[in-house]
C-alpha cells in the first residue's frame, strides 16, 4: 500500500479481495456498499445484509475469509491514524496482532456468524419442505383431475 494524503495509506479493494480469496464475491461487496476501507467493518449496518446475501450463503465457506479480511483492516486503520508504523507491518503481522488483542471479540463474532448461518440453514430447510409439500399437493390435484376425466 502506497502513501496517499491524509491517512498515509491507500487501500486497493481488488488486491484486498485477492489476498483473502474473495474475488468471486466482489460484486456482493459493491452491491452492499462495502468496497471502501471506511465502510469495511462489521459494525456497518450493511454487514448483516452482506453475510445474508444469497450469493454468499451459497458459498458459506467464504464467510471466515470475509471476517478475517475485514478484521485485518482494523489494525491498518488504527495504526495509520497514529503514524508511519502501519506501513512497516505486513498484513499477516497486523492480523496476528489484532487477533491477540481482540480474541474475545473474534470468538463472539464467530458465534454470531454460526448462529446466523444455522438460522439461514433452518429457513432454507423450511422453504424446501414447503415447496415439497406444494409440489405434492399439486401432483395430488393433477391425479384427482385425471381420475375424474
Amino acid at each position: 500500500m502506497a502513501n496517499q494524503g491524509k491517512n498515509n495509506t491507500s487501500f486497493n479493494f481488488t488486491e484486498w479481495l485477492t489476498q483473502y480469496k474473495l474475488t468471486e464475491i466482489k460484486q456482493c461487496f459493491i452491491d452492499h456498499s462495502m468496497n471502501k476501507i471506511e465502510t469495511l467493518n462489521m459494525e456497518n449496518d450493511n454487514f448483516g445484509e452482506l453475510i445474508q446475501d444469497q450469493r454468499i450463503t451459497m458459498k458459506s465457506h467464504l464467510i471466515p475469509n470475509i471476517i478475517a479480511a475485514i478484521e485485518s483492516l482494523k489494525p491498518i486503520k488504527t495504526l495509520s491514524n497514529g503514524g508511519k508504523h502501519a506501513q512497516s507491518l505486513d498484513n499477516a503481522q497486523k492480523l496476528d496482532m489484532y487477533k491477540q488483542i481482540n480474541s474475545d471479540k473474534l470468538d463472539t463474532i464467530n458465534v454470531k456468524i454460526d448462529e446466523m448461518f444455522n438460522n439461514l440453514q433452518k429457513r432454507l430447510i423450511n422453504k424446501q419442505n414447503e415447496l415439497k409439500q406444494l409440489i405434492n399437493n399439486y401432483k395430488s390435484e393433477m391425479n384427482q383431475n385425471q381420475n375424474q376425466n
